[in-house]
């Protein structure tokens, strides 16, 4: 017997890999030739929601593309498994839409991806949003599945309190965070 909540469940394993990595390729359509597939290395970050979301320069080659087409689809997997047609992999398709604000998503992405604070200062670097439309998930051999529904989630009330959440949980609990780092990573 099938369980109702299988779909459910392979898409939080979906959502979970994609949370995983923070790297992809991204493939836009190709404005300068006409339409062809073009690929880059993207780093990515997976909102609350499920949704990704891109921080990219407006020089980029993939960002002119995706703002003349903005259909885009996101691959990735873990880079280090060199068993890739056997392991876990996600494909995210959908379109990417700029988001006018950078500050709402500035600190979560810095959190994240400190290297790249020097990118904020350069002006030309903003926040795309891709909002998956289908979502292809191979859990590894035989295991491939689309998601046309349940991929991203509802809203909930510690969404919009997470750097709050973490602040408090980083002052009141740090010597317990420390013991939990010396114990697993030494």
């Amino acid at each position: 017997m099938n369980d109702p909540n299988s779909h459910i469940n392979h898409a939080r394993e979906a959502r979970c890999l994609l949370r995983a990595h923070r790297y992809g390729v991204l493939s836009t359509l190709s404005k300068k030739f006409n339409g062809h597939p073009f690929g880059s290395i993207a780093p990515y970050l997976t909102d609350h929601d499920g949704s990704v979301l891109l921080f990219i320069s407006a020089l980029a080659e993939h960002t002119k593309n995706l703002r003349h087409d903005a259909r885009v689809s996101l691959i990735t997997h873990d880079q280090n498994d060199p068993r890739i047609q056997t392991q876990g992999r996600i494909t995210v398709i959908g379109e990417a839409t700029p988001l006018e604000e950078r500050e709402p998503y500035a600190e979560r992405w810095l959190r994240y991806f400190p290297e790249t604070e020097q990118l904020f200062a350069l002006g030309d670097f903003s926040f795309f949003r891709i909002v998956p439309q289908s979502v292809r998930h191979i859990g590894g051999f035989g295991q491939a599945r689309w998601f046309m529904s349940h991929f991203t989630v509802p809203p909930y009330p510690l969404m919009s309190r997470e750097n709050d959440v973490l602040v408090q949980m980083n002052a009141s609990n740090l010597d317990m965070l420390r013991r939990c780092c010396l114990r697993l990573h030494g």
